[in-house]
């Protein structure tokens, strides 16, 4: 029975970085060969001053090593240099193509990283503050104000309930306009990226990152709008109620009493979707701050993995 062979075919940027690897230890071995032959010189220099007259070894032996330092350093410096060209011409015109750019690129200078971070969280930062702004905006500044419910006339309560179901249309709405600033966020991230010159690898890595956090941060701006348009329909709805039994209710002690039991049931579920709405936003703006704090030290992991 015939069986076929499942010959595997090498991967071509492993062999690419193999032979870069290898380049980069000849070189290291190289310099480590010309820092021994230095320091042999140096030895066999210091054992011809106790040989010769004082004033005219010395000025041989400085000449010496003047004249043997700088070329050496220069030599020194040029097998660095010309080991690090010769692996990135061997990868840049390697056959492979792109998986040798692709090496190349990885190469971004530090510097770059550094600059690219900082412009993305201030970036970060303005988005957040104008979605914010956004936000604060859609709420009705009546709502701002402080209402004792208990003391509010009938007109004050038809006025409440009418700003609370504007608020909870404009934060339905909140969303497009949010994303939007995201979006433009992103555009503006990449052009200034794309302006330092990283390379394709480097920027591409970068903005995969970027996109990451915008993700996240759509995500979880998605839920706390809603979680806000939740409580302001809880809110009116359990305004409503008061709207409804207005002259029906009498307050004792600060506390609503309602004649109906079935009044009285409605009354309890909606301060208690009141209270369920509001732990929900409370607990997405800690998980907000969360988000902040676990993106400041990813890009600071990204920082040092570079």
């Amino acid at each position: 029975m015939d069986t076929a062979l499942n010959l595997k075919q090498p991967d071509p940027r492993q062999v690419l970085l193999a032979r870069a690897d290898e380049e980069l230890a000849h070189a290291y071995e190289e310099i480590k060969r010309a820092d021994e032959e230095l320091a042999r010189a140096d030895e066999q220099l210091s054992k011809l001053e106790g040989h010769r007259a004082r004033r005219r070894s010395k000025t041989r032996i400085a000449r010496f090593r003047r004249a043997l330092g700088r070329p050496a350093v220069r030599g020194v410096t040029g097998l660095v240099l010309a080991a690090c060209i010769g692996v990135a011409a061997i990868a840049w015109h390697s056959p492979y193509g792109d998986a040798a750019k692709e090496m190349i690129t990885r190469w971004a200078p530090q510097r770059v990283v550094t600059p690219m971070i900082a412009m993305a969280t201030s970036a970060a930062a303005e988005t957040g503050a104008a979605i914010k702004k956004l936000s604060d905006d859609a709420e009705p500044p009546a709502l701002s104000r402080d209402i004792n419910l208990s003391t509010a006339s009938r007109s004050d309560l038809e006025d409440l309930r009418r700003d609370l179901k504007a608020a909870e249309a404009n934060a339905a709405a909140l969303m497009p306009q949010a994303i939007a600033l995201i979006k433009a966020e992103r555009d503006k991230v990449e052009t200034n990226v794309l302006s330092l010159h990283a390379g394709k690898y480097m920027s591409g890595r970068f903005l995969d990152e970027v996109d990451k956090r915008h993700a996240e941060t759509t995500e979880l701006t998605s839920r706390m709008l809603s979680a806000r348009a939740d409580y302001y329909r809880a809110y009116e709805a359990y305004v409503a109620i008061l709207v409804g039994e207005f002259g029906v209710y009498k307050v004792v002690n600060g506390q609503f009493v309602f004649p109906l039991q079935r009044t009285v049931d409605r009354y309890n579920a909606a301060v208690q979707a009141m209270t369920v709405a509001a732990k929900r936003s409370a607990e997405l703006r800690e998980e907000a701050a969360q988000l902040m704090q676990s993106q400041r030290q990813g890009w600071e992991q990204f920082a040092n993995s570079q």
